[in-house]
C-alpha cells in the first residue's frame, strides 16, 4: 500500500479508540536528550524550554493560565488504518486569546521521550492600562535573547525580531519557519506543519534543518491603532530544528517498519 498517502489519515486521529480493527504498536524512546539543540544562550518562554518534559511545561502552564483543569490537552496517534501507535500528549494551550492571551507547547513523540520541541505566546495589552513603547519591548527581549539575528519592519504596525541561534546563525530560506517559526494549523491545535507535530511532513522538516540554524526564535510586536509607539499585541514563538526533526524521522521509519510487518500476514480470501 502507499503508506506515505495513508500517513496524512492517520496522524489526525485523536482521543478513543478506532471502529475499526488495527495492529497497534508501541513507540519505544529511542532519541535520547542530545537531540536536542544547543546554542550559545538560554532559550524559553516563561520558562518552558526546548527538551523539557511534557509534565514540566504542563505544570508551568498550570501555575501561570489557572489550574491544571484549565489547560487543553491534546492527544494523537500515529500510524495508519492498519497500524496505529499507542496515544500521546502532543499539544497544551492555556489562556484565552481574546483577552490576555495564550501560551502553547507542542511535543514530540514517545520516540523523543515526548518533549518540548516548540511553544508561543501571545500576550495581549490593554490601551486603557497604558502600553509598552516598542523601544522598550524591543530592548526587553534583546536583554532575553540576545543581539536579533535580523529585524523588519512589515508594516507601519508590525514589527518582525528573528534570532537564528546554532548551525550557522543564518536561516537562507524565505520560508515560513525562518519568518514565522509557528503554524499550529486551521483548527488552532496540532495538524499545522511548523509549530506542531506532523510525521507526514518529515522530509519538511529535515530539510528545515539545512537552512543553517538549529533553533529559530521569532517575536511580533503589533501596535495599537492611534498609539503608533504603544504595543498592543507582543507574540514569541521556538522552535527545535533538530529535535523535531530526528523525532518525526524516528516515528516514520516505524510506521514503514509495522506496516511492513502488517502487510507480510497472510491474509485468508472470502469463500467463493
Amino acid at each position: 500500500m502507499n503508506v506515505k498517502a495513508a500517513l496524512v489519515l492517520a496522524f489526525a486521529t485523536l482521543a478513543g479508540s478506532p471502529a475499526f480493527a488495527v495492529d497497534n504498536y508501541t513507540i519505544p524512546e529511542t532519541i535520547d536528550q542530545s537531540a536536542v539543540s544547543v546554542v550559545d544562550r538560554a532559550v524559553d518562554i516563561i520558562g518552558i524550554k526546548p527538551g523539557m518534559s511534557a509534565s514540566d511545561a504542563l505544570a508551568i502552564l498550570a501555575k501561570d493560565y489557572g489550574g491544571e483543569d484549565k489547560i487543553d490537552r491534546f492527544h494523537m496517534k500515529i500510524g495508519t488504518r492498519q497500524v496505529q501507535s499507542q496515544q500521546f500528549d502532543t499539544f497544551y494551550t492555556g489562556g484565552e486569546i481574546l483577552k490576555k492571551g495564550i501560551a502553547e507547547v507542542y511535543l514530540a513523540s514517545p520516540a523523543a521521550g515526548n518533549k518540548v520541541f516548540a511553544a508561543r505566546r501571545v500576550v495581549n495589552l490593554k490601551v486603557e492600562d497604558g502600553l509598552p513603547t516598542v523601544a522598550a519591548m524591543k530592548a526587553q527581549l534583546v536583554e532575553k535573547y540576545g543581539k536579533p539575528s535580523a529585524e523588519e519592519k512589515s508594516n507601519d504596525s508590525l514589527t518582525k525580531m528573528f534570532w537564528y541561534l546554532g548551525g550557522k546563525g543564518v536561516c537562507t530560506e524565505k520560508y515560513d519557519v525562518c519568518t514565522t517559526s509557528y503554524d499550529g494549523g486551521s483548527s488552532g491545535g496540532a495538524g499545522g506543519v511548523l509549530g506542531s507535530y506532523d510525521v507526514s511532513k518529515t522530509e519538511d522538516y529535515e530539510k528545515a534543518t539545512t537552512y543553517g540554524a538549529d533553533i529559530v526564535i521569532v517575536a511580533q510586536l503589533s501596535t495599537a491603532y492611534g498609539y503608533p509607539d504603544g504595543v498592543r499585541e507582543l507574540s514569541v514563538s521556538f522552535v527545535d530544528l533538530n529535535l523535531r526533526a530526528k523525532s518525526a524521522r524516528a516515528d516514520y521509519d516505524l510506521v514503514f517498519k509495522k506496516q511492513a510487518e502488517f502487510d507480510a500476514k497472510a491474509v485468508a480470501t472470502p469463500k467463493l
